[in-house]
């Protein structure tokens, strides 16, 4: 079974150095094949879906803040709706 290893994360680095987009494209589907060949689908859709584009389409995730900052917007929310 192929692997991804340090050879082909050099060749990525490799060619965005280059600004070579075809060798770029080739490391990522060769990545993206590997996945798919191991049965890792989430992982293929994910790296597939950055080659293509589309994830630009997708809700993004938001990390949420520390409590420290989550107490801070609820006093405010509370506040702006004059109940604190």
């Amino acid at each position: 079974m192929k692997e991804i290893g340090a050879v082909t994360i050099g060749k990525l680095i490799e060619a965005h150095y280059d600004k070579d987009e075809h060798k770029f494209k080739s490391s990522a589907e060769f990545i993206a094949n590997v996945y798919k060949a191991r049965g890792e689908e989430r992982a293929e859709r994910i790296i597939r879906s950055k080659i293509d584009g589309s994830y630009k389409d997708k809700p993004k995730v938001v990390i949420s803040h520390s409590k420290a900052e989550q107490e801070l917007n609820l006093h405010n929310n509370l506040v702006d709706l004059g109940i604190f």
